[in-house]
């Protein structure tokens, strides 16, 4: 029992903080290789409560680039979940303005945290919940003014009427 104890409190990564270690997966090679989207990026990692950030490091979530519009969340056999960054997102989070693409990444966080990809429930209860969690980092208008650019659909109006309703409840339009 003891030699398991010393065996992890003398862990490699030990002094490595969460950002250090997710950065420091060849798989975001790509990120570093961008100056502006890797501070980007840590910018997001500072609104990030630990335990979320201790998550996409435990969780193995990688960033993927791709060559679609905005982003979505995966699951990535074995043992790995997967954000695809499209050009879209990443020109948005190189922008002069990158809280809209920090908001459209914690929403994608927001899908695997709450495990969405395991569940059986209504996709726009999915949406909803991917949501309160930009809205509890403090990207929730930025999310709702990102969806306000989107074609107005059912799905985004009612999406809108929620992330209104917790910007409200927070006091957002009080200040």
């Amino acid at each position: 029992m003891l030699q398991k104890f010393i065996k992890k409190s003398t862990s490699p990564h030990k002094n490595k903080s969460y950002v250090d270690l997710f950065f420091g997966l060849t798989h975001h090679q790509w990120i570093k290789e961008d100056k502006y989207l890797l501070n980007s990026i840590k910018e997001l990692f500072k609104l990030l409560p630990a335990h979320v950030q201790k998550f996409l490091v435990q969780e193995n979530v990688l960033f993927i680039k791709c060559n679609k519009k905005f982003s979505s969340a995966v699951n990535l056999p074995p043992k790995a979940k997967g954000i695809l960054i499209f050009p879209d997102l990443s020109q948005m989070l190189c922008s002069g303005a990158p809280e809209f693409g920090w908001a459209i990444l914690a929403h994608e966080i927001g899908h695997l945290i709450s495990k969405h990809s395991l569940k059986r429930q209504d996709p726009l209860i999915s949406q909803i919940e991917a949501d309160k969690f930009a809205v509890n980092i403090g990207l929730g208008a930025e999310l709702a003014d990102f969806l306000q650019n989107l074609p107005r659909t059912q799905e985004i109006s009612v999406r809108l009427s929620y992330l209104t309703a917790e910007l409200a409840t927070i006091g957002y339009f009080d200040r």
